[in-house]
């Protein structure tokens, strides 16, 4: 996504080790993209999906990658938090993906923050992994997003993933 879209501000809710955000820096740089930002926010302390994970972990793999340099990391709980950006091109979320959480944070303003030409992915949009048998809301969540104007795909198989596009604005539109 980030070779078609060309994303110039990417927020990525749930870095963990960072993986997904050195691929997306290592497009833009293949790209000669120099001006992408990527920034990366996980509550490495009170991580609900996953083993404990230090941010160092992070830290190190983007510094291997050579990407380090273009990703801003805030340790923050975003369910707790309104989005401070004002300006989203790609919103990659990556967190543990109820139905509850996704809303809290399209109601803390998350997906609001993303241009109109701009893309959200929402990974892991479906589970049969852990013991959970559905897709914890996410198709809910995509039902709710398309009845707002959302443009919405999701591949419902394991592992499944969730691409949004925002409603066209009036002052966007042709």
């Amino acid at each position: 996504m980030t070779w078609v879209y060309r994303p110039r501000t990417i927020v990525q809710l749930g870095v963990g080790e960072g993986l997904s955000s050195i691929v997306m820096l290592m497009v833009a740089t293949l790209r000669g993209d120099g001006d992408t930002r990527l920034i990366g926010y996980d509550n490495y302390a009170a991580r609900s999906v996953g083993e404990p994970l230090s941010r160092a972990v992070a830290e190190r793999n983007l510094q291997s990658y050579g990407v380090r340099r273009f990703v801003e990391l805030r340790e923050a709980d975003v369910l707790q938090e309104r989005c401070p950006i004002g300006s989203i091109d790609l919103l990659n979320v990556d967190i543990d993906n109820t139905l509850e959480k996704l809303s809290q944070l399209r109601a803390l303003g998350w997906f609001d923050a993303v241009t109109s030409d701009g893309l959200i992915i929402i990974e892991g949009g479906h589970s049969r992994h852990h013991g959970r048998a559905e897709s914890r809301g996410i198709l809910r969540f995509c039902e709710l997003l398309e009845r707002a104007g959302f443009q919405v795909m999701a591949v419902p198989r394991y592992p499944g993933c969730v691409l949004a596009r925002p409603p066209l604005r009036e002052r966007d539109s042709y």
